[in-house]
């Protein structure tokens, strides 16, 4: 019988880029958007890294970005927001609450 083994593997993106639009300052009419380079993955191991490029994880060749967009912010506290937004990743839109 097969055996599912997991390891815990830490990992960045090394590029990415971002912005962010606000109206006079007003956070909660803000628009953030940011983009991640899939190729830029850096697990400390080569083949891995190489793998996770690949069409089994993230696609890169076909879909080389992970992109976040805003689409609310909202006051939860004196200094304190939350942003809703969708995250589209290998061409597939997913909404983030």
């Amino acid at each position: 019988m097969p055996h599912l083994i997991l390891f815990h593997v830490e990992g960045k993106f090394k590029k990415f880029s971002g912005k962010v639009i606000t109206q006079q300052g007003d956070l909660t009419k803000a628009y953030v958007e940011i983009s991640i380079s899939v190729n830029s993955i850096y697990t400390g191991n080569q083949d891995r890294d190489s793998n996770l490029h690949g069409d089994g994880f993230f696609s890169a060749d076909e879909y080389p970005h992970i992109l976040f967009t805003s689409t609310s912010i909202v006051i939860t506290g004196e200094q304190s927001y939350k942003m809703q937004g969708d995250l589209t990743m290998r061409g597939v839109k997913t909404q983030l609450n």
